[in-house]
């Protein structure tokens, strides 16, 4: 059997990751070689871009009682104030090119948690029917809409009885919602949460490498994109037994919200807008560090899932592979928060060598 490996360049180090031959990773290297292809035919230099988040956020920022207007934003040379300034002229522009119900929902300073996680729904819900800024699912449709949703991104308009608008200039809709999705997240991530905080001291050095595909627009919007979506069957077949071996696993590109962010923002899993896979886009997450995986085992995160009876496939990282050559420190990404190099999604670059990435898929055949 034919054995794919990623191989990563670095500048002056090296990472080889052994992949799976699973129903996730076969489609994931479709895919991956989807990009590399368009890269070659448009003559385009790209590659990944490296970034390293810890896999649960919130642990730092500010106290919901403690949100000023004047509270800086550096990283996107905002204020909290402006921040919501932006929400809610997103909010407008959206009303402005629809017919029907308006946007139930305006931002404000010191909103809570339970605030922005109805704007942010309203906003998934809004861009994944095109119909309506709520979906009034009962607690079993949700269910059984998480399942079916692997395969079907748009099967919750089967759901919808009633719809709330009609769009009269639909790209300004889109670019609008897209607006007021980036906005919400820029001002969730300067908020603490206790559930953050308490995950962070019981587990203190969990990152990950993510290498995603420097590809947005101002507007957040992908300038290029490729990606193919799974069912919950073949997701639950990718799952191996020998699972804690594997300390590579899916890059995340998801229309809605991952179940660690859920966690940490108090929302409600069952959601049909929270899960851990939408698309498979070719982006890939390295853990760098073991810890991540007895968080996974052993937290009240795990038992926060419990509590939904929620099936392990759904809210576990999805394997991809393993690392089996690597002359990087994997967990010494640093970056100059003066410098003016940035990402496309205004991320800072990191210093080297994780600067710069050169990728490519290799196969070993039996002899």
């Amino acid at each position: 059997m034919d054995i794919n490996y990623l191989n990563l360049e670095f500048n002056g180090c090296k990472t080889k990751i052994e992949l799976l031959d699973t129903p996730v990773a076969r489609l994931w290297i479709e895919v991956f070689n989807e990009y590399k292809t368009y890269f070659k035919n448009n003559n385009l230099d790209y590659d990944y871009k490296i970034e390293s988040y810890p896999s649960f956020l919130h642990h730092t920022g500010f106290n919901y009682e403690d949100i000023k207007g004047d509270k800086e934003i550096p990283s996107y040379n905002t204020t909290l104030a402006q921040c919501i300034d932006k929400i809610n002229q997103a909010i407008e522009d959206a009303n402005s090119c629809i017919e029907g119900k308006k946007f139930p929902y305006y931002a404000y300073l010191g909103m809570p948690w339970e605030q922005t996680n109805l704007i942010h729904r309203c906003f998934t819900t809004a861009i994944t029917t095109n119909t309506n800024w709520k979906h009034n699912l009962t607690g079993a449709e949700l269910r059984e809409f998480k399942e079916k949703k692997y395969l079907e991104p748009r099967s919750i308009n089967n759901y919808i009885k009633i719809k709330d608008f009609t769009t009269v200039d639909n790209k300004k809709f889109m670019d609008a919602v897209e607006r007021i999705n980036k906005w919400v997240h820029v001002y969730e991530g300067e908020v603490k949460s206790p559930r953050g905080v308490k995950i962070m001291n019981d587990f203190p050095t969990q990152s990950s490498l993510v290498l995603d595909w420097d590809s947005y627009n101002p507007s957040g919007e992908h300038t290029f994109y490729f990606g193919k979506r799974i069912s919950y069957d073949e997701l639950k077949q990718s799952f191996v037994g020998n699972y804690d071996e594997y300390d590579v696993v899916l890059g995340k590109s998801i229309a809605g919200k991952d179940y660690e962010t859920a966690y940490c923002e108090y929302d409600d899993p069952l959601e049909y807008d929270i899960t851990n896979l939408d698309n498979i886009n070719g982006s890939v997450s390295i853990i760098s560090d073991s810890i991540v995986k007895d968080l996974y085992k052993d937290s009240r995160y795990r038992d926060w899932f419990n509590d939904y009876n929620l099936e392990k496939e759904m809210f576990l990282p999805v394997p991809l592979g393993k690392v089996v050559e690597n002359t990087c420190n994997l967990k010494a990404v640093e970056w100059d928060l003066n410098s003016d190099e940035r990402w496309t999604n205004d991320s800072f670059k990191p210093l080297p060598p994780f600067n710069k990435v050169k990728s490519w898929i290799s196969v070993k055949r039996p002899l």
